[in-house]
């Protein structure tokens, strides 16, 4: 099996497929587009206009990261997910949520002005609160060996990690949990190999040229 995962740069979520093809040990290529002046072929391999999208091979292309996460815990051994019914949910559960916490980054990395910047890091912050009392006590988000939640959260904790020199967001005195799982989601050799120095230069980069108010104190 020849796996393609289709990407553009900086996208988080074609991130945390990289984390979970090399969490299982899967063998892939990453192609890189210009999402706006994408290749011809594009448009036939991604209904919905964006990534990631993972192609199988000329027939099958699976598209939208959750989906694309889910397939490849499938097709290897040692599940990334719980076996029990309502535990797995609650992972699929924080997955979603995941998401909604990188878009609350997002508006406050595009924060044109301080004030504007703070409602955005409160919104963060009620995010976290909520994290950080779902969070278990244990190494990753719920035991001892990273899972799909734990993949799908190293592209938030990255730029977390990044932006630390213009403001930290996650405080660790408020979410000691929340800081304590980032750190060790951090230190997983399949997160440092996905989410590597290349990619810390290329968004520190991109923060600064938004002009945004965060960008201003990198």
């Amino acid at each position: 099996m020849d796996l393609e995962l289709i990407s553009i740069a900086l996208c988080p979520f074609v991130q945390s497929s990289e984390v979970v093809l090399r969490l299982k040990d899967i063998a892939y290529r990453l192609t890189i587009i210009d999402i706006t002046n994408p290749p011809p072929w594009f448009e036939d391999v991604s209904p919905l206009g964006r990534v990631p999208i993972l192609r199988i091979d000329d027939q099958h292309i699976v598209f939208e990261s959750a989906v694309i996460n889910e397939y490849l815990n499938d097709i290897a051994s040692d599940s990334l997910l719980p076996e029990e019914p309502l535990q797995r949910a609650r992972h699929r559960a924080m997955i979603a949520y995941g998401a909604a916490v990188l878009a609350d980054l997002s508006g406050a990395v595009t924060a044109t002005d301080e004030s504007e910047f703070d409602d955005a890091a409160y919104d963060l912050d009620e995010k976290f609160d909520y994290l950080e009392d779902k969070k278990s006590d244990a190494v990753f988000f719920d035991g001892p060996e990273p899972g799909l939640v734990d993949a799908c959260f190293a592209p938030l904790f990255a730029r977390l990690d990044i932006l630390k020199p213009a403001r930290q967001l996650l405080d660790p005195g408020d979410h000691p949990k929340l800081d304590a799982w980032s750190s060790a989601v951090l230190r997983l050799g399949a997160v440092k190999q996905a989410i590597d120095s290349e990619f810390t230069a290329l968004y520190r980069k991109s923060t600064k040229q938004r002009d945004g108010w965060l960008g201003r104190q990198l």
